[in-house]
């Protein structure tokens, strides 16, 4: 699908608009047509939280939407390559890095002043933490840490990919910041 990325926008702040009025997506899937490939145009990295589904919460269908779920919504190698992909193989033209309010990931990370802790059976749990760390420094609560950790995510994101930071710059596709409230449904974008 060719669309423009202020249009890609446009259509999932429609999506979450539709959501919070209580409508949900009564498109049926068509089987025949997700055989043929792929062609969504957005691509979403998100938090694993089990409570923000990119795909209802911006109340899109099968095949709109390309989603990476990570716990803390981090950008790391594996999470940067997924969305490398969808830019170049899927040619979604519009990214956002989708955080929540009352993110697991970013609390266990409040309050730690050095690396976290390695106790036997957390090692790759650390992983995610220390790729969030940096970016909450000097936050004292939870909300402006998970809006401190989603910038942070991003300027990741454009700083380790070429690609993508390639077609930013030539205004092919739009990479942008959001976050989903828990209590409200509402998505707020950070652009």
């Amino acid at each position: 699908m060719s669309m423009d990325p202020a249009a890609a926008l446009d259509k999932l702040r429609a999506g979450n608009a539709r959501f919070l009025a209580g409508e949900r997506n009564g498109h049926a899937p068509d089987f025949d047509q997700m055989k043929a490939g792929q062609a969504p145009f957005a691509a979403v990295l998100g938090c694993a939280d089990s409570r923000v589904p990119a795909e209802i919460i911006f109340n899109q269908s099968f095949g709109d939407i390309f989603t990476v779920r990570v716990a803390g919504n981090v950008a790391t190698a594996t999470q940067i390559g997924s969305l490398d992909f969808a830019v170049e193989q899927l040619g979604c033209c519009l990214i956002v890095i989708l955080g929540h309010s009352q993110c697991g990931a970013v609390k266990a990370c409040l309050g730690a002043n050095e690396k976290p802790s390695t106790e036997a059976g957390e090692p790759h749990i650390n992983h995610v933490l220390e790729a969030i760390l940096p970016g909450i420094a000097g936050t004292g609560d939870i909300e402006s840490a998970v809006t401190a950790n989603v910038h942070f995510q991003v300027k990741t994101l454009l700083e380790e990919s070429t690609v993508i930071a390639k077609r930013v710059a030539e205004g092919k596709i739009l990479v942008v910041g959001a976050e989903f409230d828990l209590a409200t449904g509402e998505v707020t974008f950070f652009i």
